[in-house]
């Protein structure tokens, strides 16, 4: 599980901020020398990471379901049963 981030950059297109449509790893959004929103971090299994740091475009983390989210807790509780 890893740490990812919705992130504004500057488009010279426009010359506006704008909201990236992606997560990505907080190093990977300093990189690029964008703004993390560190109000949007969620944690999330890395195979949701496949484009060298980020998520798909229009990734929604709510779409996940519970059970894969928490999958350590699972681990962990299934662990303690088997005690």
């Amino acid at each position: 599980m890893t740490y990812v981030y919705k992130f504004v950059c500057y488009d010279i297109s426009t010359e506006e901020f704008i909201e990236s449509k992606r997560y990505a790893k907080i190093e990977i959004i300093n990189k690029i020398g964008a703004i993390p929103l560190m109000d949007t971090k969620i944690d999330v299994d890395e195979k949701y990471i496949p484009y060298h740091g980020m998520t798909d475009i229009n990734f929604n983390p709510a779409k996940i379901p519970e059970w894969e989210k928490n999958q350590e807790l699972i681990k962990k509780t299934s662990d303690l049963l088997k005690k």
